[in-house]
Parts: structure tokens; sequence; C-alpha cells
């Protein structure tokens, strides 16, 4: 998989909207290496999904209150 973002340097997105960071750190003697990968098309994906449960839920609270005035 890391494959992919050969040559990506940490902070650049690709032609793809991806982006990742590379993090080694060290913990009981043992360095550890970490990979994060941001991908701008999942982060769309993700938001436009939370702000239509979002609108959903608001919908639904107001309902709920207007039934107890």
């Amino acid at each position: 998989m890391m494959q992919l973002f050969y040559g990506l340097n940490n902070g650049e997105r690709d032609v793809r909207g991806y982006k990742k960071a590379e993090f080694s750190s060290s913990y009981g003697g043992v360095t550890q290496r970490w990979f994060l990968i941001d991908s701008k098309q999942a982060y769309e994906r993700e938001k436009k999904a939370f702000e239509k449960n979002l609108t959903k839920k608001s919908e639904l609270l107001k309902k709920d209150m207007a039934f107890w005035q």
C-alpha cells in the first residue's frame, strides 16, 4: 500500500487527492513507524454524511420541542 505514496512528501497532496504523513517514535526500546493517510474525497463524503445526519437530528429535535410547548 505504501508503494502508492512513494515519492510523495509529507503534507503534499497527489493528483488522486491523497496526502500522507510519516512519524517515528520509540516505545520500550522498539522503534515504531507510523503512516497517516488523508483522502480529500473521503473527507468530503464523511462531511456530507455528517451534515445530512445533523440536519435530520435537528429537524427531529424541533418536532419534539414543538410537541412539548
